[in-house]
């Protein structure tokens, strides 16, 4: 460590680590004769470096700051400011809507659901007979689908066990879209005049409706505690 006062006597200067440090004096009493420590202001960077905490990033190529402080690209590249892109399965044809978890993403294609790891790796199908997938959520138990066709809303265990639940029977191309909050599901009936309804998303209770006269809700999301 090299320390080195500044003539002014307004500052002080560390390079520690290969990190220049500098600390703004305080010439404050501490109430004993003495004075109070200075305030760290951080590593002068170099112009094409940004301060990340106690160090000098840069934010086109830091995997682990990536466009911003604290950004990771969990292992992934960055490439001018952005996470690259890996693949995670390929030749899946033609997905219609996808949902991830915390280890796997899922997606509906023809008559199935199918996942694969986050990481990439085998492709396992968790739902069959579908006549046509639609819309699907997950969560840490379920996922929930669709069947844009006939008009039903169906859940199964995510790993694929056990035969798969409907939820709901709407009867008929009558449902559009599906969110999930910690405890309940929601989804859209498409008719006239329009609904959303609630259920348990662990129970089997019958879905309630929640709000109506909503035409053509197709997208359902929740930001916060709001549905949109």
């Amino acid at each position: 460590m090299i320390a080195c006062a500044a003539s002014s006597g307004a500052c002080t200067e560390l390079l520690l680590d290969g990190h220049d440090l500098r600390f703004e004096d305080e010439e404050t009493s501490s109430g004993d004769g003495g004075s109070t420590g200075g305030t760290i202001v951080g590593p002068q960077c170099a112009q094409n470096l940004t301060t990340c905490g106690d160090s000098c990033v840069d934010l086109n190529s830091d995997s682990q700051n990536c466009g911003n402080c604290a950004r990771s690209c969990a292992g992934a590249a960055c490439v001018m400011g952005m996470c690259s892109t890996e693949h995670v399965v390929d030749n899946i044809g033609a997905p219609k809507s996808i949902a991830v978890d915390e280890t796997h993403v899922y997606w509906a294609v023809g008559d199935s659901v199918q996942r694969a790891p986050k990481a990439g790796g085998q492709v396992e199908t968790l739902m069959t007979g579908i006549t046509s997938a639609g819309p699907i959520a997950a969560d840490g138990a379920f996922v929930f689908c669709i069947d844009a066709a006939n008009g039903a809303l169906m859940r199964i265990k995510k790993n694929g066990a056990g035969k798969p639940k409907v939820i709901y029977q709407a009867g008929g191309d009558n449902l559009g879209a599906i969110a999930l909050d910690a405890k309940d599901l929601y989804f859209t009936r498409t008719q006239e005049k329009g609904e959303i309804r609630r259920a348990d998303k662990a129970s089997d209770a019958a879905p309630v409706p929640f709000i109506g006269q909503q035409p053509n809700a197709t997208h359902l999301a929740l930001l916060d505690k709001n549905l949109v």
